[in-house]
């Protein structure tokens, strides 16, 4: 087929795509049938289709599969123990009087949990319990709706479980490369949440509560318990573990320290029940993972297209690139063409194939939009959705809450980016 031909083809497909994301139908449908047109279109053979391209696509996921597995029943673990409840609570004793300083405590223990944690299940029974205790000291809704899922999107930015989807899409780049960047956009996304919380409330009825009045479940969990949350992403950095065995010793660990193996049948059955809520919780999203790669998969046997057509517009200079990023990071928002949940995936081959930019620089990149945008605020996120459904939260408020401060978070970051490793 013409290649002109094709990239017309490609591009009519591409926007018919999002539009079909956009009013929310099947995306695991989307993605197959997405992977065989473009396949199609791109003059892949049958066979191909067939061999290279959807079963390739699916079996090369297995170590990101299980490895999301694991840190969904990593999540169960911590909640069935205890140790979630019990650092939540522990956390507004702290905060004491100050309305303003329990919210940013409750944020940071959410941050720190999902550095390790994974699913919407475990992200909904940590939100039942913050939440009512953020809206009982009077914070609005919209409020602290959306400074809980941004403070999940700032653990995700560290989340092993996270990071090996990603780096499916970009060839080169290791974890140990990503901790240069990812901790202090971590910081940075942070401190935007806080000020959002503190012009949020700098008007507001918020007051002070005790851990009594807000019919908080007790602290069963032993303090020194509470560095559970962070082992597993620990024992990856510095000791160069693989998560999955690190999550099997904090799981262990969680069972140990909160005195569950005195009595062994207890912690049999806890553990059978974080089995099999923690892959119930991941099993439709896996297989949306798995039609992604497919996509991803079928991409790549396009690259000598998308190098043709796109090749000569594609900004050259990294600083052109990373401001590109950081002010067009909305379009990610719906499984958009910057995310790597959605059509993104498209745009993030392109970009990777054709071999201008430094995965170095690249991948950290374009995890901002990814991460700080479609992550953290897009309703279409399973726990954003159902955050905003729990608080009954027009996505109009939602927006006018969250937006201006990731869309900021996306323009630093990205500018941070550029002067790490684009000017290298």
């Amino acid at each position: 087929m013409n290649t002109a031909l094709a990239g017309v083809l490609l591009a009519i497909t591409f926007v018919a795509f999002i539009i079909y994301l956009i009013k929310g139908y099947n995306m695991i449908l989307g993605f197959l049938v997405m992977a065989i047109i473009w396949s199609i279109i791109g003059g892949v053979p049958y066979l191909n289709i067939v061999n290279s391209v959807v079963a390739f696509g699916v079996t090369s996921y297995g170590n990101t599969g299980f490895t999301i597995i694991f840190g969904s029943l990593f999540g169960q673990t911590l909640m069935r123990t205890g140790i979630t409840s019990s650092i939540i609570r522990r956390a507004v004793e702290l905060g004491g009087d100050r309305p303003l300083v329990v919210s940013v405590l409750l944020c940071l223990i959410t941050a720190a949990i999902f550095t390790s944690s994974f699913g919407s299940g475990v992200a909904s029974a940590i939100g039942i319990i913050i939440l009512p205790l953020l809206f009982a000291m009077g914070v609005r809704k919209e409020l602290a709706v959306g400074a809980y899922i941004m403070s999940i999107g700032t653990g995700i930015m560290l989340n092993m479980v996270h990071f090996s989807q990603l780096m499916t899409l970009i060839e080169g780049y290791s974890f140990e490369q990503y901790l240069r960047f990812g901790p202090i956009a971590m910081v940075i996304n942070q401190v935007f949440i806080f000020m959002m919380l503190a012009f949020g409330l700098r008007k507001g009825k918020a007051r002070a509560m005790s851990a009594a009045e807000l019919n908080l479940p007790e602290a069963t969990a032993p303090v020194y318990s509470f560095i559970v949350p962070i082992v597993p992403i620990l024992m990856a950095i510095f000791m160069r573990w693989h998560i999955i065995p690190a999550f099997m010793v904090a799981m262990f660990l969680a069972l140990l320290l909160t005195g569950k193996f005195k009595k062994p049948k207890e912690a049999f059955s806890l553990t059978m029940e974080s089995v099999y809520n923690g892959v119930a919780d991941v099993g439709m999203l896996i297989i949306t993972l798995l039609m992604i790669n497919v996509f991803q998969t079928s991409a790549g046997h396009l690259q000598h297209i998308f190098s043709e057509l796109l090749g000569p517009i594609m900004p050259r200079s990294t600083l052109a690139l990373a401001l590109i990023v950081g002010i067009m990071a909305p379009v990610s928002l719906f499984r958009g063409p910057l995310s790597f949940w959605g059509t993104g995936v498209a745009t993030i081959s392109v970009l990777a194939g054709l071999g201008i930019f430094n995965p170095a620089f690249l991948f950290p990149l374009m995890c901002i939009p990814t991460n700080f945008m479609a992550t953290a605020i897009c309703p279409t996120q399973g726990w954003n959705a159902w955050a905003l459904n729990y608080g009954k939260i027009p996505i109009k408020d939602h927006f006018k809450t969250t937006f201006i401060w990731a869309w900021l978070t996306c323009i630093v970051t990205a500018l941070l980016c550029y002067f790490m490793f684009g000017m290298l």
